[in-house]
């Protein structure tokens, strides 16, 4: 997302970082609003959600949102604006090997068990 603007906490996030969000908190906004413009590849109900999957910065930036059950879903091929909701969002920096300067932490053995068997 390279020259969009980002804040951490009220305070310029400058150099390399990466920001994780769940879908639930990406937010779609029309085309001209604030926001990074992206183009929607697919649009079609989920379990109590939309799923928007979409395209931007030339195709080089894939994101799923997952719009609020009742939210009118965008047609495949419009431009939307796209915002991340803070409270679902964390900006990491990455150090200049590439490796996230937090280590994230193995998902534990219950969360790679299958749903279905429990």
């Amino acid at each position: 997302m390279a020259g969009h603007a980002v804040t951490q906490g009220g305070a310029s996030a400058g150099g390399a970082w990466v920001a994780a969000c769940f879908a639930a908190g990406v937010r779609l906004r029309p085309a001209g609003e604030a926001g990074l413009p992206a183009t929607v590849e697919h649009a079609a109900p989920g379990p109590g959600h939309g799923v928007v999957t979409l395209s931007a910065l030339g195709g080089t930036l894939a994101l799923v949102a997952h719009p609020r059950h009742g939210e009118a879903l965008p047609p495949a091929g419009e431009w939307v604006s796209v915002t991340l909701d803070p409270a679902l969002t964390v900006v990491v920096p990455v150090s200049t090997g590439d490796a996230p300067t937090t280590p994230v932490p193995p998902r534990s053995d219950s969360a790679r068990r299958d749903p279905a068997r429990r």
